[in-house]
């Protein structure tokens, strides 16, 4: 009886379902997929380029994402090749093409330099801190330079008889800097060979090879000789200009060197009627030694100090060639009442002599005064 009496009782279940959104967060995270490593390389944005002046540019880039490194710590490195096989896949842009900015944090534009006559192909890789990597499509740039240099103003500073220094203002360009101008100097005897491009270029002598942003040179030239001396300037695209080139004619006026405790002479003893007068070999920019003249002269101290006095003086003697040490014997007889100053006891006596070098363009120089004392001819 009481069993039925269960069975005929409707029964009623309370269900709870749990679902997973009803969880806390940390309940959700599965324990053995916290280390999962990030694997995600970022997302690029699009790479621009903007011409500044000259031979600059700026490229500047959108900033990439990633699904995990904040957009302020994505690391970007610029990099660009002549070939654009070299900036298109990963690999070769990390390898083989160029760096024009290494690695830097949250910086989206760069400022470079290029070559106008050259092709450039720029492009950028994002790194996240994960280290995964991501290649922007690369952009290209050419400007094309068709205007030549303007040049300048030229001069020379003489250095000495046979070196002078050629100078030049420097030149100007509507593309490429001044600092990035190259320049040639040539040079001819033959006027024509300066006058055009072609002529400068085939037919003059180099006195300076090609050399970035160099404004003087020093030039050997021979005596007596026309030069004509030009500058060739080229921008960067290979446009050239000449300067309008500069001319001189060198002679030799520089006089020769004298040496230093240049000339002396040796006593006579009583039975010589000479002395010898010694002197050191004076040097010359373009005479040899043996080309050098040497003039003997003698004559009162205040006719012996200046050069053209002085060549107006007697000369005793005159010497050439190549030695080291030149001579000249001189008679006693030669120096009588050439003393300016009374004789100390009558029977002794001075005299002064000189000598005057003249090189072969006829250039003269004047050794320093030598005063000999004497015995005269008749105290022996």
């Amino acid at each position: 009886m009481e069993v039925d009496m269960i069975k005929s009782i409707p029964l009623f279940f309370l269900v709870f379902i749990l679902t997973a959104t009803a969880l806390p967060v940390a309940a959700q995270v599965n324990p053995d997929m916290q280390d999962v490593p990030d694997v995600i390389p970022p997302g690029v944005g699009k790479l621009r380029h903007s011409l500044l002046f000259g031979s600059q540019v700026e490229l500047h880039w959108s900033a990439a994402r990633d699904n995990v490194t904040p957009q302020k710590s994505l690391s970007y490195k610029l990099v660009y090749s002549e070939d654009s096989n070299l900036v298109g896949k990963m690999e070769d842009a990390e390898i083989k093409a160029s760096v024009a900015m290494n690695w830097k944090e949250n910086t989206l534009r760069r400022r470079v330099r290029f070559n106008p006559a050259k092709d450039y192909y720029y492009a950028v890789i994002v790194r996240d801190t994960a280290g995964n990597k991501a290649l922007y499509r690369y952009v290209t740039f050419k400007i094309s330079d068709t205007v030549p240099p303007k040049p300048g103003t030229m001069n020379y500073v003489r250095i000495s008889s046979t070196r002078i220094q050629v100078v030049w203002s420097s030149g100007t360009d509507n593309v490429t800097p001044k600092e990035r101008l190259d320049y040639k100097l040539v040079y001819s005897q033959d006027v024509n060979h300066v006058g055009n491009m072609s002529d400068a270029e085939n037919k003059a002598a180099k006195g300076m090879n090609w050399s970035r942003n160099t404004l003087r040179a020093t030039q050997i030239i021979s005596v007596d000789r026309y030069y004509y001396f030009a500058v060739i300037v080229r921008d960067e695209s290979g446009k050239k200009s000449l300067y309008p080139y500069i001319s001189l004619i060198n002679r030799d006026t520089a006089p020769p060197s004298i040496p230093s405790s240049p000339i002396w002479y040796t006593n006579t003893n009583k039975s010589d009627s000479y002395i010898d007068i010694y002197w050191k070999r004076a040097q010359d920019d373009t005479s040899t030694a043996s080309e050098l003249t040497y003039y003997v002269k003698k004559g009162k101290e205040s006719a012996l100090r200046n050069l053209l006095s002085a060549w107006d003086a007697a000369t005793i003697g005159v010497v050439k060639g190549s030695a080291a040490i030149h001579s000249k014997k001189v008679k006693l007889t030669d120096m009588e009442s050439l003393c300016n100053i009374t004789p100390l006891s009558g029977s002794r006596g001075c005299a002064f002599f000189t000598v005057i070098v003249v090189d072969k363009a006829g250039n003269k120089a004047l050794y320093p005064t030598v005063r000999v004392y004497y015995t005269s001819p008749d105290e022996r």
